[in-house]
């Protein structure tokens, strides 16, 4: 399947950077609101510690440090 995928990601056409652009904050808003509303979030925040789960959540969501 890795070599199926790899072969579409090589025959894709380029996608104009205004479109990129669109796409890309769409995701991240989409990435955002599915890590906010993980039902997850209290066991992992227990688990990591609330800093540590902050940030890797960040992270997920695209928002580097």
């Amino acid at each position: 399947l890795a070599a199926q995928w790899s072969g579409f990601v090589d025959a894709a056409d380029e996608v104009p950077p205004p479109r990129a652009a669109e796409i890309a904050r769409r995701d991240a808003v989409i990435r955002r609101v599915a890590a906010d509303s993980s039902p997850d979030n209290a066991n992992r925040a227990r688990v990591f510690g609330a800093e540590a789960f902050a940030r890797t959540k960040n992270l997920l969501c695209g928002e580097l440090p």
